[in-house]
């Protein structure tokens, strides 16, 4: 496709008065404002703009979310109270009370309750005590709470427990709707149980896995990103390390937060893998193949270009004027902060920390491997997953609470995020487009979801694979005799 070039400060002095307003192209879109609005312009190069630009719709997101809830089958639940547990560890998309998104949670609440005639409480405890409140009640036959939100590691031992019940037996529901995330659930359910579900309302944008790009530096070492490359999916682990390859001796390539190891599934995740799949509704292994060879290779590379700290002198003044130095050593992704390393692998989460940044930055979804057709994110293993406690008394009537609560989430949570950074962070006219791409796919992984409940899914899923990373050896090498038929046999265990 021929590539389009504008240069945006330019085009914006092209249109005239009209009797709306001022039409202005200064960044790819249209936009319409008032004539005594300031007209505010670009001088970022629009170097691609692809068949259908994507346009970050000036909604009321509010209101639309209002709108899906009011479309929803009417019912009155008679004020009845619908207690939700949430694990502190899975982020604050279900915190009423604090938090960086708690007027919105309150908002998306407000709505359902409005419309059922019910009061959603939440207690939002750390891992261990929900645990442990729900053993004690169940041990004494009493009624904790009606959902839970979970981290996914811990689902299996929830379910091994009997604490949770099949999401299919709640009424009123339909995982089929577009605020579910259909891929997810199937990873969460074996045969005809679905242990949990996810969607809109547990998928926390902040905290996907992306990369962030310093677009300054890359100009030093004559880069420049290639948009259409990444709008059209062709934005490989190639591509990326034609970028990385381009700093000198002296610069930085790369930084992160993550250790290795979480790299390397994170990476995997991020090519859209997971580590299990479908045969007849139950689970097979799927990973001891050329996909997660070429992934463990790309880590192992990345990791080989990456700078843990740097150490940095800073001058203060104390209070008799004098200049003091103090030298301070800078970790992890907050090396990407200074503005000397070109590219970091994070999560959404970081980008409030470059507001102030004296550069400009892109975020970018993590590049694909041959054969992958989306992008995807990776979500962490205390990703938030819903799931409906057996001692609940309120299964005839919570289904209507859970599907408000995910069609009022659809977009909404998304679309807050993409403002802030509009309004907050973003150095580029294509970063909003960018962030859609990052959200648009968190991939959950059943192999994790159940990892407490079994030794040997673990020991023949996300260990195999850690080890020919770590190691030396072809991933087959570690997948034994012994390891494989352990994990078969826990895999139809579900069967029976």
């Amino acid at each position: 496709m021929k590539t389009i070039k504008i240069i945006a400060i330019l085009m914006a002095g092209l249109f005239t008065l009209s009797s709306c307003g001022i039409i202005i192209i200064n960044d790819g879109r249209v936009h319409e404002t008032s004539q005594t609005e300031e007209v505010t312009t670009t001088e970022e190069e629009i170097t691609y703009i692809p068949p259908e630009y994507p346009i970050i719709p000036s909604v009321d997101l509010e209101k639309t979310a209002s709108d899906r809830v009011n479309a929803l089958p009417d019912a009155d639940l008679d004020g009845l109270g619908v207690i939700i547990a949430v694990e502190k560890e899975g982020g604050d998309f279900f915190n009423d009370e604090t938090g960086a998104y708690v007027n919105q949670v309150v908002y998306r609440n407000s709505l359902v309750s409005q419309k059922y005639d019910t009061n959603i409480i939440t207690l939002h405890k750390n891992a261990v005590d929900i645990h442990t409140d729900i053993r004690i009640a169940k041990m004494n036959g009493d009624y904790f709470a009606d959902f839970v939100v979970i981290g996914g590691t811990y689902l299996g031992a929830y379910d091994a427990a009997n604490y949770i019940i099949n999401m299919k037996a709640l009424p009123f529901t339909d995982y089929s709707k577009p605020y579910y995330n259909k891929e997810g659930i199937d990873q969460l359910s074996v045969g005809n149980v679905i242990y949990g579900v996810v969607g809109s309302a547990t998928e926390a944008p902040d905290q996907l896995g992306c990369l962030y790009f310093n677009k300054t530096l890359a100009e030093k070492y004559g880069i420049k990103l290639d948009y259409r490359q990444i709008y059209e999916k062709e934005f490989t682990w190639d591509v990326y390390f034609e970028y990385l390859n381009a700093v000198d001796e002296d610069g930085i390539a790369f930084v992160s937060s993550y250790d290795d190891s979480s790299l390397a599934l994170s990476s995997f995740m991020g090519a859209n893998k997971t580590f299990l799949t479908k045969t007849d509704g139950y689970f097979v292994p799927d990973f001891v193949n050329d996909t997660s060879r070429s992934i463990i290779s790309y880590v192992k590379n990345l990791i080989s270009k990456r700078t843990s700290s740097i150490e940095k002198t800073v001058i203060t003044v104390n209070e008799n004027g004098e200049k003091l130095e103090t030298v301070v050593k800078i970790n992890g992704f907050n090396i990407f902060g200074t503005g000397e390393v070109l590219s970091a692998f994070g999560n959404v989460g970081n980008m409030p920390s470059l507001k102030n940044a004296g550069f400009s930055w892109e975020v970018l979804p993590l590049p694909m491997v041959e054969g992958q057709e989306s992008y995807a994110s990776s979500t962490p293993t205390t990703a938030p997953i819903v799931s409906f406690l057996s001692s609940s008394p309120n299964i005839d009537t919570c289904g209507y609470v859970l599907e408000g609560l995910f069609a009022a989430s659809q977009g909404y949570f998304k679309g807050k995020v993409i403002e802030d950074a509009m309004k907050n962070c973003m150095t580029g006219v294509y970063t909003p487009d960018m962030l859609e791409l990052v959200l648009e796919n968190p991939v959950y992984d059943f192999a994790y979801a159940f990892s407490s409940a079994s030794d040997a899914l673990k020991a023949g899923t996300s260990t195999v694979f850690l080890n020919a990373f770590n190691g030396n050896k072809d991933i087959a090498d570690y997948y034994t005799t012994k390891i494989k038929n352990n994990l078969e046999k826990f895999l139809n265990s579900f069967k029976s």
